[in-house]
């Protein structure tokens, strides 16, 4: 499956996960650089998360809560985002992860 690209109408969601990752980056105290270490991504990939022009697929979502030892589930988009069509392309992309996850667990469990 292809991962679906960020669009003007999931910018909202793509920059809500951001502010959630710099959230958790900043309460733990780590910089991007050293979160990108940690989780195997360049410092780049966790700005461009923080700024909303990206996000993390699921192996990315899976290493970050297991880093900051959260449910993965929060990385979520909440109930306010209130358009039709953004909500759409959302669920798209959380299914698109979810299908992702899915996968990850079936090779661990192997």
């Amino acid at each position: 499956m292809k991962r679906p690209r960020i669009t003007s109408n999931t910018r909202n969601a793509a920059m809500e996960i951001g502010k959630k990752i710099k959230n958790l980056r900043e309460k733990n105290k780590i910089s991007q650089l050293a979160l990108g270490k940690k989780i195997a991504v360049p410092q780049t990939t966790i700005s461009t998360w923080e700024l909303g022009l990206n996000i993390p697929d699921a192996l990315e979502l899976f290493r970050l809560a297991e880093f900051f030892q959260i449910d993965i589930t929060i990385f979520k988009p909440s109930a306010s985002i209130s358009k039709q069509k953004e909500r759409t392309e959302v669920l798209e992309q959380i299914h698109y992860l979810e299908k992702e996850i899915q996968e990850l667990k079936r090779k661990v469990n192997a």
